[in-house]
Parts: structure tokens; C-alpha cells; sequence
């Protein structure tokens, strides 16, 4: 028997049957001592006899460590929640991966099963469910979430491995339609502006929030969440606008021009010390009620008759504006923040035709020289 930390910092265990064979569970003591004194409580010397004889198994370690006969799905989605918050997930993800993990565990049945009897036969079925009309991209993140989530039960030794790690998405069981990414349309010059001519200055408190976070996304490509999490110290520097991105959770500093955006920001009444939207903040960043304010722009949209487009399609907007203006695809990933370019194309719809550009200064790029005229040397 040995010990060794793992790379959340806890101890565990390591223990070796006939043949060679290993086991591990962990302690969930990050103090060796601690540690050692758990192992003499947990009677290892049971467990260390059961693989002699070979008869040590998943349930006994759990019994073992646990102290119950066994661990539930469900018991363990709180732990994880916990330990998710610790790791500082935003509360979007933890609300959408438990809702995933409990969509899982009450379709296959599995809520009040234990940990240690699942495998990836009982992931695998549901993951390529083809009578469920739903993307696959949509399917890779709920393998995200069993992965998340098998693996904190791994860590914590209620099971002796991760399943979901077994299981693949097959790609040859679903339609085109499931497999294509769904490219939301942009907006036209005219449509912002008519957005923002609705939502000027002097209407309602909504109607003044509106008018800011569209002329934002417009210039900027924030996403929404971004927008409603501004603080008014990302205004510090006169011609910048500082943004600690929550998605990415990474700083992007972009250009404050041109005037109607520096315009926008100046006309937000200061409710608040720290945040420039607290209201539309605390909305947002609530599981419950976070879809709201995507939503009310969706209505806004339809008081001027423009259907099937989203907040998101401002983003999409000022990447395409950008590429069709001849910006660098690197600077277009710097601007809207992204980790590669393979993401920022996804955001640049097909160029059209006889389309005014109307784009800040510091995005557009000088014209190149012309070819210099042939000389008798190149003739």
C-alpha cells in the first residue's frame, strides 16, 4: 500500500491484488496525516485481505470509503455542484450540467442507482438516441457533462473509473440536418439602426439599457452576458474599453470609437458604484431567469418585423462586416476574443455583393499600392 497525491491535492490510496493487480481510492484529505489516520479508520487492512484472495470489487472499496453500501447519481450531483463552484464554474454551466446529468440519469433510469454499477453501456444508448431531434453539437456538450461529472466521482472513489470517457458520439446514426452547425443570420445596417432609433434615450429604463448594449455589440461583438457584467472601471482609459469575458474568463481590450458607442456609454445613468447594468446583471447571472433578456430582444426585434435573429447575431454582424471590409481573420479572433481562428470562421457569413461598409477606424485597413509600372529591366 501507498499513498500519492492526485491533482486536486488529495491523497490516494494505491493497493495491489494477486497477479498485480491495482486499486485506488482517494481519501479527500489533502494533509497526509489526516490521510493515514482516515486509512486506519477505513480498515484498509479488509481491503488490502479482499484483494489477497481476490475478491476485491468496486462495491467494496465504495463501502469502504463511504461508509455506505452505496452512492446514488443523485447523492452525488450535490458534491459536484460543490466542487464545481469551488473550481469557479460560472452558474450557467453548473445549472446546465446538472440539469444534463439528471436528464440522463432519470431517462436511463439510473437516479437512484449506484455510482459503481454504471458503465458506458448505459451512457452510450442515450448519447446516440436517434429518436431525439437534437444537434450534435448539443449531444457533445452533455458528454461533457457525465465526463465532468463521472470524474469527480472517480476523484472521490465512488467509482474506479470515468465511463464516459468510453463513449463516443457515431456520427454515421444522425441526419445531416442534426449534424449541421445552425449559422444564425446578421443583421443590415438599417435594422440596427432602427433598433436603435427605438430604443433612444428618453423612453423607458429597459429602452435605455437597449439602446447601449445594441450600439456595444454592434461596435464591440460582446455577447450579452458580457455587456450586462460591464463595471465602470473597464471605462478607466479614455479610448479603451477593458472587458474581463466570462465564457473564456480572459481580458479583451477594444477600441472606444467610434463617437456614437463613447455616445452610449455616456448616457448610462449610474445606478450603481460597481457594475454600469446592475438590474440586467443580476437577471443574467440568475439560472432562472437568464434567458429573459434574450427573449425581450427578441420581441424588440419584432415590433420592426425582424424575425429569426437573436442578440448573438450582432456578434456574427460585426465579424462579417470586418472580414468583408478586408480585416485580418487574426485581428477579427482578437477583437471578438476568440481562443482560434477555426472559431471566428464559424461567425463570417458568405460575402454579398454591393454592400456600403460602415466600420471604426481603427478596424479598417489601407487600400495596397498599386503594381508598380513594368521597367524596361521586367519588360
Amino acid at each position: 500500500m501507498r499513498l500519492s497525491k492526485n491533482r486536486n491535492g488529495y491523497w490516494v490510496c494505491h493497493v495491489r491484488g494477486p497477479g498485480g493487480k491495482k486499486a485506488r481510492f482517494s481519501t479527500k484529505k489533502r494533509n497526509k496525516k489526516d490521510a493515514l489516520e482516515l486509512l486506519k479508520a477505513a480498515k484498509v487492512e479488509e481491503l488490502e485481505m479482499a484483494a489477497e484472495i481476490g475478491v476485491l470489487t468496486a462495491n467494496a472499496v465504495s463501502t469502504i470509503m463511504t461508509g455506505k453500501k452505496k452512492m446514488t447519481v443523485l447523492e452525488a450531483v450535490e458534491p459536484w455542484k460543490e466542487w464545481m463552484g469551488y473550481n469557479q464554474f460560472s452558474n450557467m454551466t453548473i445549472y446546465n450540467y446538472e440539469n444534463m446529468v439528471k436528464a440522463w440519469a432519470y431517462r436511463t433510469c439510473k437516479e437512484d442507482q449506484p455510482i459503481m454499477g454504471i458503465t458506458y453501456k448505459d451512457i452510450h444508448p442515450w448519447i446516440n438516441d436517434t429518436t431525439v431531434n437534437t444537434k450534435v453539437s448539443s449531444r457533445d456538450i452533455m458528454l461533457c457533462a457525465l465526463k465532468s461529472f463521472f470524474g469527480f466521482c472517480s476523484t472521490s472513489g465512488w467509482t474506479m473509473g470515468n465511463p464516459a470517457r468510453l463513449v463516443s458520439i457515431d456520427y454515421s446514426l444522425f441526419s445531416h440536418a442534426q449534424k449541421e452547425v445552425e449559422r444564425k443570420p446578421i443583421f443590415e445596417d438599417s435594422e440596427i439602426d432602427d433598433l436603435l432609433r427605438i430604443t433612444a434615450p428618453g423612453g423607458s429604463r429597459e429602452d435605455g439599457f437597449w439602446n447601449a448594449a445594441i450600439a456595444i455589440a454592434r461596435w464591440t461583438g460582446l455577447r450579452l452576458v458580457d455587456i450586462c457584467c460591464l463595471e465602470w472601471d473597464c471605462l478607466s482609459e479614455s479610448e479603451k474599453l477593458n472587458v474581463w469575458t466570462r465564457k473564456r474568463d480572459k481580458r479583451v481590450s477594444l477600441d472606444l470609437t467610434p463617437q456614437c458607442l463613447k455616445d452610449a456609454l455616456n448616457g448610462v445613468e449610474k445606478a450603481d458604484d460597481v457594475y454600469l447594468f446592475p438590474v440586467q446583471r443580476r437577471d443574467i447571472l440568475d439560472p432562472n431567469n437568464h434567458s429573459n433578456l434574450s427573449h425581450d430582444f427578441v420581441k424588440l426585434c419584432r415590433r420592426l418585423n425582424i424575425l429569426g435573429k437573436t442578440f448573438h447575431c450582432l456578434r456574427a454582424t460585426l465579424a462579417t462586416r470586418l472580414d468583408e471590409a478586408g480585416v485580418n481573420r487574426e485581428k477579427i479572433r482578437e477583437i471578438l476574443g476568440h481562443s482560434s481562428t477555426r472559431t471566428t470562421d464559424g461567425y463570417i457569413r458568405p460575402p454579398r455583393k454591393g454592400l456600403g461598409l460602415l466600420l471604426p477606424q481603427q478596424h479598417q485597413q489601407e487600400s495596397p499600392p498599386p503594381n508598380p509600372a513594368p521597367t524596361e529591366a521586367t519588360a
